[in-house]
């Protein structure tokens, strides 16, 4: 299975620092990601007037996939606010609609994310507290 996705997310707190964008499937009997499929062929691109500014192959992580990207304006270009993402899924009984994309954003300087776990379940930078951040389920 093949998953491929966009998103247009303009944050209202601006553009500055990094993002992230997390793929990873679910088990809808208990709610948690899984662990047994593979994921192969990660891409992120952000695009600016339909033309790729950044690319990132991502990490993968024991339930999925997390991509780190730019988030920042350069001469009247944004990064980070329109992009397009596919990777490669394999297991067994995979199930398109369980497939969840998720964006972390933050808007401030800050140590990176620990690239740990793709739900974003309770993400830490790397020892920063209070890091501001929301999230985004994308679909």
């Amino acid at each position: 299975m093949k998953w491929h996705g966009i998103w247009t997310t303009m944050p209202v707190e601006g553009l500055y620092g990094e993002d992230y964008l997390s793929i990873y499937v679910l088990d809808q009997s208990t709610g948690i990601a899984r662990t047994d499929v593979e994921m192969e062929e990660g891409l992120v691109q952000l695009l600016h007037a339909d033309q790729v500014i950044e690319e990132d192959t991502g990490t993968f992580v024991d339930n999925g996939i997390i991509f780190t990207f730019s988030n920042k304006l350069v001469d009247h270009e944004s990064y980070g606010n329109l992009g397009q993402v596919r990777v490669k899924v394999e297991g067994l009984n995979l199930n398109p609609n369980d497939v969840k994309v998720q964006l972390l954003h933050t808007w401030t300087e800050h140590s990176p994310l620990e690239l740990e776990d793709a739900t974003f379940a309770s993400p830490s930078f790397s020892g920063a507290a209070n890091v501001p951040y929301w999230i985004e389920v994308l679909d």
